[in-house]
């Protein structure tokens, strides 16, 4: 999960927080986060500035905050200059090439994505089994087996 906070904020200027927590099982190594920010980047702690190209952002961890154990939390802070005096929070994250939300379940952002399983297929309906399964499901009694129950 990503939070993003405002620590204290004068006007035109802001110094803000980006918590991410490790919700998964799995250990994140070598973090990256994206986002677009309404705002401009002054200053950065706890991470390092990958890139910027017009509002869009990419931060990496520091050499000592790359591992996010499972429930862990890492946070990383800013000082940033907004144009209009509104600190609006960032949106469109992506942490570690994954689209991720800033509420609700997150996807394992360590897990292997290039080759997720295809959805089962629904049976469908036509002029020979009119909706009826071809195969019987396979259960504990008959194994996969066709059985005359009349």
């Amino acid at each position: 999960m990503i939070e993003f906070s405002i620590v204290n904020d004068w006007g035109h200027g802001f110094t803000g927080n980006l918590s991410i927590t490790n919700s998964t099982t799995s250990v994140i190594d070598d973090w990256t986060i994206e986002f677009d920010a309404p705002f401009e980047i002054t200053n950065l702690w706890n991470g390092e500035i990958v890139s910027q190209n017009g509002n869009r952002y990419v931060i990496r961890n520091a050499a000592w905050n790359s591992e996010v154990e499972p429930n862990e939390t890492i946070s990383f802070g800013f000082n940033g200059k907004t144009s209009d005096g509104m600190t609006n929070e960032p949106t469109n994250y992506r942490l570690n090439n994954i689209d991720i939300q800033t509420e609700g379940p997150q996807p394992d952002p360590m897990a292997d994505h290039s080759q997720e399983p295809a959805s089962p297929a629904e049976p469908s309906m036509d002029e020979h089994n009119h909706g009826e399964e071809q195969n019987p499901p396979m259960d504990e009694h008959n194994h996969g087996e066709e059985h005359n129950h009349d």
